[in-house]
């Protein structure tokens, strides 16, 4: 087996020192233009690859982004599930990559277990910044705040003016949804959610379906409220408990899509038609959406754009050196019409 290429074996074939080879490497003008095109013509020629963990810590510059995931006590096992089960997050870190990639950064995926997980991750690999998805405990806050790196949370509502916050409307975003069916002759509208009332993303799309009920003078029935995991097992196994509910129900906001295509795969097993026998609406607009029976009337939120824009505002940061101030950035959200909710305004 052929030893690996060393920095040495490149100065050898140049007829430099090592120093001068490291001076090149690095973009330190130090050398000659002959001096640093011989050197260059020896790593060609001996395809050396640098050690980048080494670079980094005379750079004290990794090039390293890191992407957190939260992964507590109990939920030790949820984010790496929900990662690949999820389309959402594919979709983010396919937007989080390509910038990253584009600017000449890559990007780390790990999950976060506790406070002193946040510190030792981003010491360990020498981060450059971090973007933090979901929500933390408080603890885990206050130790990204003595970090001093660019940080950019999403879906998050906490602490949010202390860092970078990528996020779009939740509370329109639900009540958007829930007004679709209003003004499409839906009075029963049910909803489906995660923890809905624990603040964050569900809770504000939950306020907004509330709005938009109250607003169309409908009132709220607790019965139609139905709490599962954010998965498609979720909502799938959530069937059971909205037939049994529904009676007159004629529609359902699906506070999100992976949830939405569960529930249509457990009505389409008990022969409820949708849009005929319950409307659905659902939320994020996740590419599936547009290939599932029926397809899937949602909420867009560019998810890409979400990924993309966390990794451009941490670089920005790191490349003006790190700031007190932070940005708020709210991507836009519209509703897409496809054929999972039905017009019933003509048939009371």
């Amino acid at each position: 087996m052929k030893n690996r290429i060393t920095i040495k074996d490149v100065a050898k074939e140049a007829g430099v020192s090592t120093a001068t080879v490291s001076n090149v490497i690095n973009n330190i003008e130090k050398a000659s233009n002959r001096t640093r095109q011989r050197v260059l013509d020896a790593i060609e020629a001996l395809n050396y690859q640098p050690d980048l963990s080494a670079r980094s810590l005379v750079k004290r510059k990794s090039s390293l982004i890191g992407i957190m995931l939260p992964s507590f006590e109990t939920q030790e096992q949820v984010a790496p599930t929900r990662l690949l089960a999820n389309p959402f997050y594919n979709m983010f870190l396919t937007g989080a990559e390509y910038e990253a990639r584009r600017q000449g950064y890559e990007i780390l995926l790990t999950g976060c277990r506790d406070e002193k997980a946040v510190v030792d991750i981003t010491h360990q690999r020498n981060l450059d910044g971090i973007v933090y998805l979901g929500m933390y405990p408080k603890k885990v806050y206050a130790y990204m705040k003595q970090l001093k790196i660019p940080v950019a949370l999403i879906d998050t509502y906490d602490e949010v003016e202390f860092f970078h916050n990528i996020c779009i409307d939740d509370e329109e975003g639900g009540y958007l949804a829930t007004k679709y069916l209003v003004e499409h002759g839906h009075e029963k509208i049910g909803i489906l959610g995660g923890d809905i009332r624990v603040l964050g993303v569900m809770q504000r799309r939950f306020e907004g379906y509330k709005r938009a009920l109250k607003e169309a003078g409908v009132p709220y029935r607790e019965e139609w409220t139905f709490e599962v995991d954010i998965t498609c097992e979720g909502g799938y196994g959530s069937v059971r408990d909205v037939l049994s509910a529904r009676r007159d129900m004629t529609a359902i906001f699906a506070v999100a899509d992976i949830i939405a295509i569960g529930l249509l795969k457990g009505l389409r097993e008990h022969r409820i038609s949708v849009p005929k026998d319950l409307s659905i609406i659902g939320f994020d607009d996740l590419e599936a959406c547009e290939h599932i029976y029926p397809p899937l009337t949602t909420v867009k939120q560019d998810i890409f754009k979400k990924g993309k824009k966390a990794v451009e505002k941490v670089i920005e940061e790191i490349n003006q050196g790190y700031m007190n101030h932070k940005v708020k950035t709210i991507l836009p959200i519209e509703i897409i019409e496809r054929e999972s909710v039905q017009n019933i305004k003509n048939k009371k």
